[in-house]
């Protein structure tokens, strides 16, 4: 919530409260809200928590097969990989759908398709 501040007469205390009641910021404010309590209810947080986990370990596995380094994270999604000891084959043909992407996004796609390929052998 956001607070506000506001100093005025008697005669005139509704007249700021009616557009405020009306905006989309107290909308969004009581959405906000709303969620915050429906998402107790649900588990969302523990769910979520966990839904990261396995996509995280996920990860981990393709770049533990490919023998790649990488930081281990601890609350976070996200992982920091070293793929200076990568190098994607110079006859390697990119799929359209990551042609003038990075070249980090074409390294874990490569590493990514390596892996499913070593997991499948």
């Amino acid at each position: 919530m956001r607070p506000s501040w506001l100093i005025r007469c008697r005669l005139t205390r509704s007249v700021p409260l009616t557009p405020h009641a009306r905006s989309v910021i107290a909308l969004a404010e009581e959405a906000v809200a709303h969620g915050l309590e429906v998402c107790r209810d649900k588990q969302f947080f523990e769910r979520q928590r966990e839904e990261y986990a396995a996509r995280r370990q996920v990860l981990m596995d393709v770049f533990d097969g490919l023998g790649l380094e990488y930081t281990r994270p601890d609350g976070s999604y996200f992982l920091l990989v070293d793929m200076s000891r990568f190098q994607i084959p110079v006859d390697y043909v990119f799929p359209d759908s990551i042609n003038g992407r990075g070249r980090d996004f074409k390294y874990v796609c490569v590493a990514a398709c390596l892996a499913v390929q070593r997991m499948s052998d």
